[in-house]
């Protein structure tokens, strides 16, 4: 075996047409055997004009050059501009290291893939549905909340819609028990002396019961 994969294998370059001998093993490897030289191999003339900076120096000298974001001078290696790099004095200047978002952005971003599902966009497509508003009250946020928090199941984590910090919370105060929410409202009617609000809450109720019984 060990004299098959040295053994002597007659092969023509692809490049030039001359014939050469290279050894068996060399013909088994990917792309191996195709050229009698590197001067043949078009991979390794793009490697070394990669290498090769317009005759700028050696590889490692230190050249001026003008920055292409805000146009001081600094230093660079003639590597760095060989392999396409060193048009910047910093970060700060390059385009490529620019924040998409603010750090308080991309938390909330994480926070609502995290614990809720929810992308930015569906997340912005249910707040225009609501206008704005929280889906009981149907009130604005007050002004030093300033947003709108998803309400979720606790037990299935299913979001529901999104509510003011006050709903939200006293529905939690409530452990999301429907029975006592309806036992809470019956008692502040019981002693609120306003019939209308009676008889707008009834509607109220029966609206929702309706509209279940329909889905």
């Amino acid at each position: 075996m060990a004299d098959k994969w040295h053994s002597p294998v007659d092969r023509v370059c692809e490049t030039c047409g001359l014939a050469f001998t290279v050894q068996y093993q060399t013909t088994r490897r990917l792309g191996g055997g195709r050229y009698c030289s590197p001067t043949c191999n078009p991979r390794v003339k793009g490697v070394a004009r990669s290498r090769v900076a317009l005759k700028m120096g050696a590889k490692r000298a230190l050249v001026d050059v003008a920055c292409a974001g805000c146009g001081r001078n600094f230093q660079t290696r003639v590597k760095n501009i060989a392999r396409g790099g060193g048009r910047y004095c910093s970060r700060a200047c390059n385009p490529g290291y620019e924040r998409r978002y603010e750090p308080s952005e991309k938390y909330r971003r994480h926070n609502l893939k995290r614990n809720y599902g929810l992308s930015s966009a569906e997340f912005d497509q249910m707040r225009l549905a609501q206008q704005s508003r929280c889906a009981i009250c149907r009130s604005l946020p007050d002004e030093p909340h300033g947003v709108l928090v998803i309400d979720h199941c606790h037990m299935t984590d299913r979001v529901r819609q999104l509510l003011c910090n006050n709903c939200n919370m006293a529905i939690g105060l409530l452990r999301d028990d429907a029975v006592t929410a309806t036992k809470l409202a019956a008692y502040l009617l019981r002693h609120d002396p306003d019939e209308t609000d009676g008889e707008l809450a009834l509607s109220i109720l029966q609206e929702t019961l309706y509209a279940e019984s329909l889905a």
